[in-house]
Formats: structure tokens, C-alpha cells, sequence
């Protein structure tokens, strides 16, 4: 064996930050301030902002004359950005300079007032910079959420199909939208998983995430999963609202896996309500309605309502408590504005084979209601048993079958690599849970896959 030791210093409570710089051909460096990106998944940014709520003034102006220093030191000239790690006690580290624009950089030109890419241009032109360091103002606060195509509830395996309705924030006149899709738009695996950024700008932090939060309740994207709701989710957690998190904040807020439904009681109260109501609306249009004894379901947990029902107005009764919804909301619509006890809410709808989706705040319910006969009756109804799957290797993800690294009936064991897929320009490995015996393979090198297809039989 090899009995060198490689050691890496510990970074306690890592920061991801960049500083954007502009660089002529005349000699002329600027920098732009800073971007926090250590919201991230598999390594990958998901949220940025600017600036940085870590950042003092100090520390910005020292990251910023290094990152400015390196540029000059290897004649850099464009726009680029340098990268660094930045620990609890705000040392910072080299980590890579990207020499291009960077997705993230409309946060930079909200709070900086520049086009970042009109200065590129102007300096692959051969111009000299106009601007010089002192001339750079920072204004306001900027964030940055990155719509995937993927699904946080299966560990952000990519998802590919059509896109079979996508509609943009209400608020569009707020926040600003770069996209490449259209509804009716192809998401491939060929291609990297981003469907648009959506950037909420406000005078203060508070303000900037309130109208982010508001652009995300409602983007209508459907056809594929996507981390709309993940990113809406982000958004409400205490830490991130505080601007106190690192690198693996979403390994710290959600250590088992994403899950998407709160179970806050005055939440569950509120979805219910606005259950009941597209329950009745969907079902009786304009006739008046008094329900007894009902009983919702919800998320596999059994509510026991009455409600009253006439035109656009649902009153329920839970718990001894009273609420009141009033929409004009019509079966057919996405989203729903309503006013629950006069305080206004927006959720999306989906309607199910029984029942019906609600998705608010981030978080997704299932719902559906039936009287108390009828439920009862239906305990009585036989389980559908999950077959078992546990000797199966099946794909997570759609993509394409590049390796197959076992044979059939070789011993496998736990932590092996079994396969390797490629999905969105990425390169999954699918390792052995257990000790096995490859039994039989079902699909070979370069075969495309779809999601659920299985791959592997073991013994």
C-alpha cells in the first residue's frame, strides 16, 4: 500500500463567494462586488445573491483587490470571475476563476445598475473601460432562483419531457425572467437542466426574498418535475431568512432528503380550507351546499370538517374553529387568489382522478373528501401491496446507459459500482446498497433509458 497521507485543511462552515471584475485591454481592472452562491446542490448553485448578507465592507474590499490583483497577474482581460471559499471567521481561499459570464450575473447588474454583458462586448470591441472603481455603487439587495428540471423528493434526479404549460411569475413587472422555453418546449437530456432564472431585486433583503417568494407561488411549470416548490421551501427556512447558512445548508435543513409538505397545523387548516372550497367549486359550480360529517384527506391523514357552500364563498368548520374563503377562482385555473378570513393567499391547482393538489407556500397536499359513511366504508377496502423491487437495480433518472461495470453472475459487493448514466450533462453512478449476485442484465451499453427502467436483476 501507499502510506502517504494527503491532508486538506478543514474550511469550518464553508461559504461559496465570487467576485465579478471587468478587465480592459489598456491595463484597466474593476471589480463588481460580490455574489453569495452557497445555496447548492450536488455542488451545483440552486439560489445567489448579492451582496453577500456575510460579507462586511472590509472583507469586500480586500476579496475584491485580490480577486482584481489575480486578474492583472495573468493579463486578464473581460469580464470574469474569481472564486472563493470563505470560513466562519471570514478567511477566504482561492478556489477558481471562471473566464466568462456567469449565469448568476444579472444579481451583480441589478444592485450595480451595469450590463454586464454590454461591457464585454464594448471590451472585446478594443474600448477602454469608462468605469473606474470608485465610479462602482452598490444599491439595493438581489437574488437569483434557478428553475431545474429535476425532482428534489427523488435526490434531483434530472426529468425530461414536454413542457405542457408553462406560465411565468404574476408579478412579472416586479422581478425579472431569463428564459429559453416556451410552453410546448422539449426539456432533453442532452442538455443542461436549467428552464429559467428568475431574479427578485428590492431595497432591502427582507423585500428582495418577499417578492421572490411571490414570483415562485406562481410559476406554472408542468410536464416535467422541477424545484419550484424546493426553492420556494428555501426561501421560508430561518437561517436562510437570517442570512446564516453555508454549504451544506441543505444537508442540514433536510438531512433524510427533500420532502415537500409541511405539516404545520395552522398550514394543514389553511390547505383544507382552500380545499374544501375548489372541492365545491368543482363540483357544484354556483349551487348552495351545507356538508356534514365530512371527512378530508389529506397527505394520508383523515380531517373531520363540516362546510357551507354557496357562490364563490366556502365557509369550514374545524376544530371549533371558523374560516372563510372568497375566490373568483373557476375549475380549469392553475392558480387560485383567494382571501381565507380576509388575509389573501395564492396557491396552484391540480386536478386528480379523485381529489385534487394544492401546492402553497412551497409545500404540496393532496386532498379529498368524502362524507363519513363513505369513508368508512372505504377502510374496508383491500391494500394494494407494493411489489417488491429490492432485487432490482432500476434507473432514477432518464438519460443514456454509457458503462455497465458488472457481469452476469458476478458477487457484487455493497458500495460496487454497478452502472454509470449519463443524464444533462452529467455522469451518475449507481452503486450496490447490499451485497449481491448479478443475476441477469437488462439493458446493455449506449441503450437510452427512461425513468424506472430496470436494469439489473439480482439474485
Amino acid at each position: 500500500g501507499d502510506d502517504r497521507i494527503f491532508i486538506e485543511k478543514l474550511i469550518q462552515q464553508p461559504r461559496h463567494i465570487e467576485i465579478q471584475v471587468l478587465a480592459d485591454k489598456f491595463g484597466n481592472i474593476i471589480h463588481l462586488g460580490e455574489r453569495e452562491c452557497s445555496i447548492q446542490r450536488r455542488h451545483q448553485k440552486v439560489i445567489e445573491e448579492a451582496p453577500s448578507p456575510f460579507l462586511d465592507d472590509k472583507l469586500r474590499s480586500s476579496m475584491g483587490k485580490k480577486a482584481i490583483d489575480l486578474a492583472r497577474a495573468v493579463s486578464y482581460k473581460s469580464a470574469g470571475t474569481i472564486e472563493f471559499i470563505v470560513d466562519k471567521d471570514k478567511n477566504f481561499y482561492f478556489l477558481e476563476m471562471n473566464t466568462r459570464l456567469q449565469v448568476e450575473h444579472p444579481v451583480t447588474e441589478l444592485i450595480t445598475g451595469l450590463d454586464i454583458v454590454e461591457e464585454m462586448i464594448k471590451i472585446a470591441n478594443g474600448e477602454k473601460l469608462k468605469l473606474k472603481q470608485e465610479d462602482v455603487k452598490f444599491s439595493g439587495f438581489a437574488i437569483e432562483c434557478r428553475a431545474y428540471a429535476e425532482d428534489p423528493v427523488r435526490d434531483f434526479v434530472p426529468s425530461i419531457g414536454r413542457l405542457v404549460k408553462y406560465q411565468e411569475p404574476n408579478n412579472k413587472d416586479k422581478i425579472r425572467v431569463d428564459s429559453g422555453v416556451l410552453e410546448g418546449s422539449e426539456i432533453s437530456r442532452f442538455y443542461d437542466p436549467m428552464i429559467a432564472k428568475v431574479i427578485s431585486y428590492g431595497t432591502s433583503r427582507e423585500s428582495a426574498i418577499n417578492l421572490m417568494a411571490e414570483a415562485l407561488d406562481s410559476f406554472v411549470i408542468r410536464g416535467i418535475r422541477n424545484n419550484i416548490n424546493f426553492m420556494r421551501n428555501i426561501l421560508s427556512v430561518k437561517s436562510f431568512k437570517e442570512g446564516n447558512y453555508s454549504t451544506d445548508f441543505i444537508s442540514k435543513i433536510w438531512p433524510k432528503g427533500y420532502h415537500n409538505s409541511n405539516y404545520d397545523e395552522k398550514l394543514f387548516k389553511l390547505v383544507i380550507t382552500i380545499g374544501a372550497f375548489i372541492d365545491c367549486k368543482f363540483r357544484y359550480r354556483n349551487s348552495n351546499r351545507f356538508f356534514t360529517d365530512m371527512v378530508c384527506y389529506i397527505n394520508q391523514k383523515q380531517i373531520k370538517i363540516d362546510y357551507r357552500y354557496t357562490k364563490d364563498v366556502c365557509t369550514v368548520y374545524i376544530d371549533n374553529e371558523t374560516y372563510e374563503v372568497t375566490s373568483k377562482w373557476f375549475p380549469g385555473e392553475l392558480i387560485i387568489e383567494c382571501l381565507v378570513n380576509n388575509t389573501p393567499y395564492l396557491a396552484q391547482v391540480d386536478i386528480l382522478d379523485e381529489g385534487h393538489k394544492v401546492s402553497i407556500k412551497g409545500n404540496e397536499y393532496e386532498l379529498k373528501f368524502r362524507n363519513e359513511f363513505t369513508s368508512n366504508l372505504a377502510s374496508f377496502m383491500p391494500i394494494k401491496e407494493s411489489p417488491d423491487l429490492s432485487k432490482y437495480l432500476i434507473s432514477p433518472m432518464p438519460g443514456l446507459l454509457i458503462r455497465v461495470d458488472v457481469e452476469e453472475g458476478q458477487k457484487v459487493r455493497k458500495g460496487d459500482s454497478l452502472v454509470v448514466i449519463d443524464a444533462m450533462k452529467m455522469e451518475n453512478i449507481l452503486i450496490a446498497d447490499k451485497d449481491c449476485v448479478v443475476k441477469k442484465i437488462l439493458k446493455q451499453q449506449n441503450e437510452s433509458l427512461m425513468i424506472d427502467d430496470i436494469i439489473i436483476e439480482f439474485e
